[in-house]
């Protein structure tokens, strides 16, 4: 019914973190990363899509304090921070992959190896005997494993996968050195392997040797900069190499804030495909951070459409968008489009109601309204607008028929009854 899209029906508590979230947003586009990570992270309980940006851009808050830290030689704060990020949405601090991983379900291994393993000598490459090894390694079978993945290097040479499988393994059994030369076999064959360089530093760091850990670490930060582990690793092994007194110089990226056009375009991806963050910013009630706010949803509602303009959803959202900042022209143009691509599209009927009603073009306020009606909208509230409407276009026959639905779908509706009786006067 329409008396669910009042905003004054939304629950204070969901009210209160709306705000909190949007607070926090807004200390994180000007800079703020300590107050927009605490505000951020206190709503990680939350269900629902607010709550997985809170824990995404409060990571991303942490991430940013990390990196700052690492730049004044903080490494222990940049470890603690950089560690609440990736604890926070795991290695990758891109909002795609974060979300895809939300709703990832968990995968089982077990009892495959022999159907793996049949698979791979009939027709496998690098790749399937890599997972044979793997499987052959979980279900606790490490000769079989190591012996899969000799016999695939005597097959196809020299494979960076498999050569780092094989250094992988022997790392799990602390022969260190021997998976030092089988990883940089793999980065050597694979310079761009950002998983090899990392699994190399990890290696060199178990060996006691933080220089040439470091230098690893840097080559895969270098080669994945959103990836929170190597931030971490990079931070901690370069905390080691300072107080040993050795000089160097990181290279790290630059803050969010230069980088403003990559959330903004995976978070356009994101209001693309689920609506609710959307609906939740809107029912925000008015406050001097609306101009802040809003303007940033129009951005991101702006590139999502530069995608998808025949999505009737993303202009139902800009036009309430444009709406809240006042842009009554622009918010118009949107619940238009949205109607050319669905005219039976009842809340952009409604919403073009809103539109016109608010700049006293009741006539077709009231035929809006009227057709919402038609489409679905048999609600006791949308009649007795449709009514208040067609009465002050003069047009009482209408509004009567109006009146006595809405009291047909709720006998004690008071402000039927009372229109009624106004009417009848």
């Amino acid at each position: 019914m329409f008396r669910r899209e009042c905003k004054s029906d939304l629950p204070s508590q969901a009210s209160r973190e709306v705000s909190q979230y949007t607070q926090g947003m807004l200390r994180y586009r000007r800079g703020d990363y300590q107050a927009a990570a605490e505000l951020l992270s206190s709503l990680s309980d939350h269900a629902g899509p607010l709550g997985r940006m809170a824990v995404y851009y409060g990571a991303m808050a942490n991430r940013a304090l990390g990196i700052e830290a690492m730049r004044t030689c903080d490494f222990a704060l940049a470890e603690r921070h950089l560690s609440a990020a990736a604890r926070a949405i795991g290695r990758r601090a891109n909002l795609t992959t974060y979300l895809a991983a939300c709703y990832a379900r968990c995968q089982r291994f077990d009892k495959c190896a022999s159907e793996m393993e049949k698979a791979s000598e009939s027709n496998g490459g690098p790749a399937e005997w890599r997972k044979l090894a793997q499987a052959q390694w979980r279900a606790g079978m490490k000769a079989r494993a190591l012996m899969s993945l000799y016999k695939a290097i005597r097959l196809f040479g020299d494979d960076p996968q498999l050569q780092l499988q094989l250094g992988l393994f022997h790392a799990a059994e602390e022969r260190y050195g021997e998976a030092f030369t089988h990883i940089s076999n793999a980065v050597r064959s694979d310079c761009d392997n950002a998983a090899g360089h990392y699994y190399l530093g990890l290696t060199a760091a178990a060996q006691g040797d933080s220089a040439q850990a470091l230098r690893c670490y840097q080559r895969a930060f270098d080669l994945e900069p959103d990836n929170l582990l190597v931030a971490r690793q990079l931070s901690m092994a370069a905390s080691a190499v300072h107080q040993g007194g050795t000089r160097f110089v990181l290279r790290l990226p630059e803050s969010p804030s230069e980088q403003e056009s990559t959330p903004a375009r995976q978070l356009a991806r994101y209001v693309t495909q689920d609506t609710e963050l959307s609906e939740a910013l809107l029912r925000l009630p008015e406050s001097e951070v609306d101009n802040d706010l809003f303007g940033v949803l129009a951005n991101v509602l702006a590139i999502a459409l530069e995608d998808h303009d025949g999505y009737a959803d993303l202009h139902y959202y800009a036009s309430r968008t444009h709406e809240r900042l006042g842009d009554i022209g622009r918010a118009t143009d949107h619940a238009r489009a949205a109607l050319e691509i669905n005219p039976k599209y009842v809340r952009a009927r409604i919403q073009m109601a809103d539109l016109c009603e608010r700049t006293a073009q009741t006539d077709r306020a009231a035929e809006h309204i009227a057709q919402a009606i038609e489409c679905g909208a048999d609600w006791p509230d949308m009649h007795a607008r449709a009514a208040d409407l067609l009465t002050r276009c003069r047009r009482t026959e209408r509004a009567k028929r109006h009146l006595l639905r809405a009291l047909e779908l709720k006998p004690d509706y008071t402000r039927a009854h009372e229109a009624l009786v106004l009417l009848a006067a």
